[in-house]
């Protein structure tokens, strides 16, 4: 925590510039020294974006939580009650990559209801390139994080990582979120409230399996985060500097 606030408060700010992955640290800095946004970026090209589908069940809504939730981090708890409540009895399985049950129960205790649902299942850790293929394969990407300072400050990797895939997310309003998503096209921006975000899910069982598979072509066409987007910005901030 020390090295963290010493970089933040006091190196960072006496450099002649800085990348970050947010404009909330953007307006951090920019009083300081120069700033440049550049969220996560992906290669497009490396082969792992296109590996075989597994063979998930296309009668049903197969959701993907990829990552370690912690006790803070992410809210799995909140975003699986509310696909629950949402589904009104339709049928969807949510795949939880990178944590287990009982690791999961280890965060959670209390949680006991979410981690015997049997619409979950917990994967426990998986390589790199496997957790990729679990989220090729899937209908949607579930990320529902608090709005807060550490929320705010960063960019999720695994919201660029489901781009990539070509999966819409389902997604809490946080970081820059809002700039990325168009809505019921790329993922759905979740409310914080409750009634309107089991609202917003409940549009997901409404669609048809055509609809998902156009809006994952969509997506994977337009390389969202590709890296190439990112090569003339950020020319253009080093030769500011340079030039200095």
């Amino acid at each position: 925590k020390i090295d963290i606030d010493l970089r933040m408060c006091i190196v960072s700010k006496i450099a002649p510039g800085i990348i970050v992955a947010s404009k909330y640290l953007e307006n951090y800095y920019k009083s300081h020294c120069k700033t440049l946004v550049i969220p996560t970026v992906i290669n497009y090209e490396q082969k792992k974006w296109y590996q075989d589908k597994l063979d998930f069940n296309q009668k049903e809504i197969n959701f993907v939580y990829a990552g370690s939730p912690g006790k803070k981090k992410d809210n799995l708890t909140e975003i699986i009650r509310l696909i629950d409540e949402a589904s009104e009895g339709a049928s969807f399985t949510i795949r939880i990559v990178g944590v287990s049950r009982d690791k999961f129960l280890e965060l959670h205790p209390d949680d006991l209801d979410v981690a015997d649902n049997r619409h979950c299942i917990f994967m426990g850790y998986l390589p790199h390139e496997k957790c990729i293929q679990v989220i090729l394969s899937s209908d949607y990407s579930i990320l529902y994080r608090e709005n807060n300072r550490v929320s705010n400050a960063g960019f999720p990797t695994k919201f660029a990582e489901s781009m990539a895939c070509g999966i819409p997310q389902i997604v809490t309003d946080t970081s820059d979120i809002r700039d990325y998503i168009k809505e019921d096209k790329n993922g759905i921006l979740l409310s914080f409230d409750k009634m309107k975000a089991v609202e917003q899910i409940k549009r997901i069982f409404l669609s048809d399996r055509y609809q998902i598979d156009e809006n994952k072509k969509y997506i994977k066409e337009i390389k969202l985060f590709d890296y190439h987007n990112y090569v003339e910005p950020m020319r253009e901030f080093i030769n500011g500097l340079i030039s200095k």
